[in-house]
């Protein structure tokens, strides 16, 4: 089951704004990951899915580009886009079939949270 989308920005409020008014809609705050080097937003897309807007945390200088889900391959000057999605992954589930999500050839599987 698809968890999130990721919408990676250089500029979260200026992204928000803009999704805000266009689809009439309310970011939530979100949080930060510090061992990531990133700051989010989230807008709830269903009972368990959401969109995540992602950003560097420009306070955080412990980190070292490039930061995860591509924030760092997206133009500043632009107000982001949609990079990827996260796949919802329950302890002890099956591997996944070749091809489908989860499988290795999209790249190793990755815990998040924040804080």
């Amino acid at each position: 089951m698809i968890d999130h989308l990721v919408y990676a920005t250089h500029q979260p409020d200026r992204a928000a704004a803009l999704i805000e008014r266009e689809l009439g809609v309310t970011f939530s705050p979100g949080g930060r990951h510090p061992e990531r080097g990133t700051v989010n937003r989230l807008l709830r897309l269903g009972d368990r899915t959401y969109l995540e807007l992602l950003a560097p945390d420009a306070t955080n200088p412990h980190v070292s580009p490039p930061r995860w889900m591509g924030v760092d391959h997206v133009d500043a000057a632009t107000t982001g886009r949609l990079t990827r999605w996260a796949w919802a992954v329950t302890k002890g589930a099956a591997p996944a079939p070749p091809g489908a999500p989860g499988d290795q050839s999209f790249g190793p599987l990755e815990a998040g949270s924040r804080a």
